[in-house]
């Protein structure tokens, strides 16, 4: 029995000892990781009110570090203190190039009025790839050269503009930044350019025509002062500028093998444009000993040349000068089509031209030309854009079609671009006594036509531009 109350005793103090050791970590605030503790604030109970602190010295802050700054934070300011946005004045709209200092006035400058302005187009080309930027300018400003990179506009004897295929010197402030694509070929950028000297400004308005075609590529450069133009001008002038090519690369008439006659292979839509038909009637006025002939392609495209064996035989035995090609409308076998017929003009020294119409799509065109790009190309399609561009309706050119199948009036446009190219002078005007001419003075308006009623195109000259 004693050792068993012995023994009871022990265990009874071992119990003791533990139980202290364990209030004693708690109360130390040494919980072990895991262990849930309260994040309340623990209540504190004193003895009496006396001994309990003031509420001010509860709630009395903590004293900031000397060098920290007194402001308080924009978010923390009283609301008395920030500015009602109503009262904020709204920014002002500025040009996207902002200058240095106090933008000049130039808005203030009186121009001269688009309403008051009859155009004109001319043409100036570019010497190293054959490609024409087509412009229309003020009929009043005369074209002068001045260097072989630079001609001078004047009006009144006093030189107004400058076109260069330089770039102007930069300017100190650029306004108004403006640009559009006429053409899938031509970017037009078009801007207000501020220059200072002898603390005078002089503002020009001021255009770049950026041309990418094919493999070739030109940058023209169009300065005018800025009173010439208003901002009706400046627009008409850049939406109405074109890419022209004039097909240089096409050999003529005279270096061709000699042949007396030339053959269009056609697609549908310029089958019914009649473009042989103008020729011949322009080879008779001119007394040209030459004769167009044409063949209509098979279901209309160019992929279906190989079943034409009589035209094959005949290109082959040199019967034709030169072979205007067009009908680009499918894909899988273009590319083996046009190879053999270059390889039966290669044969008789015979000149092939892809020729595309105003109804296709240049995406077919491309891949011709990528596949085979040692073959020249006569670009009716741009030229065509060109005249409906600088006003003359779709109506008037091509047939009230899904395609805009080219009619003969587009047509007509096609073989004076031909005739250009093959003798590289203007054709004749056409007859008044021919049955052509007496439907489009019937059905189109005479604005169509020049101030003699019977040429449809451009009638301005070409300059050339280093």
């Amino acid at each position: 029995m004693k050792k068993i109350l012995a023994y009871l005793l022990i265990l009874s103090c071992t119990a003791c000892l533990f139980g202290c050791a364990g209030a004693g970590t708690l109360e130390e605030g040494e919980a072990l990781a895991g262990d849930y503790v309260d994040s309340q604030e623990e209540t504190i109970y004193y003895p009496s009110e006396e001994d309990a602190p003031s509420e001010e010295a509860e709630k009395k802050p903590e004293k900031k570090p000397e060098n920290q700054s007194e402001k308080m934070p924009a978010a923390a300011k009283p609301a008395e203190t920030q500015k009602p946005a109503e009262t904020q004045k709204p920014a002002e709209s500025k040009p996207s190039a902002a200058p240095s200092q106090a933008e000049p006035d130039y808005q203030s400058i009186s121009c001269r009025s688009n309403t008051s302005i009859a155009w004109k187009e001319e043409r100036f080309q570019n010497a190293a790839t054959g490609l024409c930027l087509q412009l229309p300018i003020p009929s009043d400003w005369e074209v002068v050269k001045n260097t072989d990179q630079t001609y001078h506009f004047q009006r009144n004897g006093e030189v107004i503009a400058a076109l260069s295929s330089t770039a102007f010197p930069d300017p100190k402030n650029i306004f108004d930044q403006n640009s559009l694509t006429n053409v899938e070929r031509l970017m037009v950028f078009y801007d207000v350019f501020g220059y200072q000297a002898d603390k005078k400004d002089t503002f020009y308005r001021h255009f770049e025509f950026n041309a990418k075609y094919f493999e070739d590529e030109f940058n023209f450069y169009l300065r005018v002062n800025y009173a010439e133009l208003d901002t009706g001008a400046t627009n008409y002038m850049a939406r109405n500028a074109q890419l022209i090519t004039e097909g240089d690369s096409i050999r003529p008439y005279s270096e061709s093998n000699g042949a007396k006659a030339i053959l269009f292979l056609e697609g549908v839509d310029a089958y019914l444009a009649t473009v042989p038909t103008h020729l011949n009637d322009m080879f008779q006025q001119s007394k040209k000993k030459l004769f167009a002939d044409s063949a209509f392609l098979p279901n209309g495209s160019v992929e279906d040349f190989p079943s034409m064996q009589h035209y094959q035989k005949a290109i082959r035995q040199g019967q034709y000068s030169h072979v205007f090609v067009n009908g680009f409308y499918e894909t899988d076998d273009c590319s083996k089509a046009l190879g053999l017929l270059k390889e039966c003009c290669a044969a008789s020294n015979t000149e092939l031209v892809l020729f595309p119409s105003y109804s296709e799509s240049w995406d077919f065109i491309d891949e011709a030309r990528e596949f085979h790009p040692d073959i020249p190309l006569l670009d009716w399609k741009t030229e065509m854009h060109g005249l409906i561009t600088s006003g003359v309706s779709v109506s008037a050119l091509c047939y009230p079609t899904f395609r805009n199948s080219t009619n003969e009036v587009g047509g007509y446009s096609g073989a004076h671009l031909v005739y250009r190219i093959l003798f590289r002078e203007r054709p004749p005007l056409v007859s008044e006594n021919s049955s052509f001419y007496q439907n489009i003075k019937r059905t189109y308006p005479a604005e169509y036509f020049n101030k003699d009623g019977s040429e449809l195109l451009f009638s301005g000259k070409t300059y050339p531009i280093q």
